[in-house]
């Protein structure tokens, strides 16, 4: 039983370091988000085609608004979207609500930087000060409605 514990401890604390690893890993991250931005890319193009070279394009599809729907949709039906969510550890309970979690406006489109910052900010698991950072943002925006 003692043998069990302690290997179950192990594998928890390797599993701890694997997703940390992860998390902190530059190239993973950069091929994530260039899958999920070539599929949502593909999906906003007449022909489903895009340009070889995307760079040339960048002042083009930084200003791109991104019809949530095409996201919603990406999500449920793209296998390599949802790899890349997986790959990024973004919760799958995240992946059905992604495009109402990235809207904060309910404007129905998010640009491409908010779309990088929202999902640079789900990866992992939530911590404390998520929480705490919301509360206060609440707290906040009571006073400015009460004064």
């Amino acid at each position: 039983a003692i043998f069990v514990e302690e290997l179950l401890k192990a594998s928890t604390v390797h599993d701890k370091f694997a997703k940390a690893r992860r998390l902190s890993d530059r190239q993973l991250w950069a091929n994530c988000v260039g899958t999920i931005i070539r599929s949502i890319l593909k999906d906003h193009t007449q022909n489903g085609c895009l340009p070889p070279r995307l760079t040339e394009h960048a002042a083009r599809i930084q200003n791109l608004q991104l019809d949530t729907k095409i996201l919603a949709n990406l999500v449920i039906r793209d296998s390599e979207v949802v790899k890349a969510l997986d790959d990024l550890d973004i919760r799958k309970e995240d992946h059905e609500y992604l495009h109402d979690i990235l809207d904060p406006d309910n404007s129905g489109y998010i640009d491409l930087a908010e779309l990088v910052e929202g999902l640079s900010r789900l990866r992992g698991d939530p911590r404390r000060s998520d929480i705490v950072t919301v509360d206060l943002m609440v707290r906040a925006i009571q006073q400015d409605l009460t004064a």
